[in-house]
């Protein structure tokens, strides 16, 4: 499983999530690595991932043996 999510909270911020393939958690779970990311460089910010909801989240990931999931989601 990999790929990237954009997300945007309530105060303006992006971040990117970085889908990262890892083992599988109870109840069908997979961790995400959360970083976020300043876009006028590239290059990851220093402060912590501390979002203020509403938090909207956009993008795909995909599963190495075929398969792609699309994201598009408000999390309140």
């Amino acid at each position: 499983m990999f790929g990237n999510l954009e997300a945007k909270d309530a105060a303006g911020r992006t971040f990117e999530l970085i889908v990262q393939q890892s083992a599988i958690l109870p109840k069908g779970r997979r961790t995400l690595r959360l970083h976020p990311v300043d876009y006028s460089t590239g290059e990851p910010r220093d402060a912590p991932f501390d979002p203020v909801a509403p938090l909207h989240v956009r993008g795909k990931f995909q599963f190495r043996g075929g398969g792609e999931v699309k994201v598009d989601q408000v999390i309140r």
